[in-house]
């Protein structure tokens, strides 16, 4: 069983929830504009975009650079982020910690994966990057329309029956429920790359089985879909890399660890419904999870 004694509930934590994405060390230079709101009340934030909007003008760049690459995902285009003008540059780091909000602020792009594309001067050890593009995990356009039809059957298998009109924390507990419940973790995906789709939220929503990304990003989707905001936070879990979810409701902010819940229902305890990581404050979370320092977790508000 999962939770026999804490050693394997670890270890296999770990081999469920390592993910391929871009988890930054704790070392990273990030220093956002806008810091995490201490004490998570502020007016009710659009989910859609919700990092762009906080990134200072730099960033964007890069961000938005992306995001163009994003309309031709099977283009061999690369969009230019920096006009090459003394300090323009962006470092690789730069780019990995950028790279990593716009994934999670784009879930519905099932396509991405944990690599991109760039140009620049610079050496080897740190480029100077001045144009990114992305890579698909799907091999061909059409391919890819098939996988958005599924994706788009399975995202309303997961929000079928759920009132518009209910209040916004019970339609984030309807769709965690239903998430736990359905949803299997594939601790494969770790070691094979062909395995891709579990660490999005294709991979959640049509497959049912995923990585902690996987889990985070369709969660993030699914209630982004209700127009609740929902943020994918990177880090450590039981000292191993993670990812899980900051929702708002009720003018605040509320953490959720849908992975670890939905293995500790696999493993018979608790029950699909028992939450044991669900509507956490950060200081909670904290008890056995850590968030890097990269902007996806600085700029999340912690949950009071």
């Amino acid at each position: 069983m999962i939770l026999s004694d804490s050693r394997i509930q670890k270890r296999i934590r770990a081999a469920a929830c390592a993910s391929l994405c871009l988890l930054l060390c704790a070392c990273s230079a990030f220093s956002p504009a806008v810091h995490a709101q201490r004490g998570g009340y502020e007016e009710a934030p659009a989910p859609e975009r919700w990092y762009r909007e906080r990134l200072d003008d730099r960033q964007k760049r890069v961000y938005d650079a992306f995001e163009k690459a994003a309309e031709t995902p099977f283009g061999d285009e690369i969009a230019v982020a920096s006009k090459g003008e003394e300090g323009g540059r962006f470092t690789l780091r730069e780019v990995n910690e950028i790279y990593q909000v716009f994934w999670y602020d784009h879930p519905e792009l099932i396509w991405l994966g944990s690599s991109f594309r760039y140009s620049g001067g610079g050496d080897q050890d740190e480029p100077g990057i001045e144009a990114v593009g992305l890579i698909p995990i799907f091999a061909s356009k059409e391919e890819l329309e098939k996988k958005e039809e599924a994706f788009a059957r399975g995202a309303e298998t997961f929000l079928e029956g759920i009132d518009p009109e209910a209040p916004d924390s019970e339609k984030a507990r309807r769709i965690y429920d239903r998430m736990v419940a359905g949803i299997s973790y594939d601790p494969q995906s770790v070691y094979d790359p062909s395995l891709a789709e579990a660490h999005s939220a294709y991979g959640a929503l049509v497959n049912k089985e995923a990585a902690c990304d996987g889990y985070a990003l369709a969660y993030r989707y699914l209630l982004s879909r209700l127009d609740i905001p929902c943020l994918c936070i990177p880090g450590e879990g039981d000292g191993e890399p993670h990812v899980w979810n900051t929702v708002y409701w009720d003018g605040r902010w509320h953490e959720v660890d849908v992975t670890w819940d939905a293995m500790n229902a696999a493993g018979g305890q608790p029950g699909p419904t028992d939450g044991r990581y669900y509507d956490l404050t950060t200081e909670e979370m904290n008890a056995d999870h850590e968030r890097e320092a990269s902007p996806a977790a600085l700029l999340a508000p912690e949950a009071p």
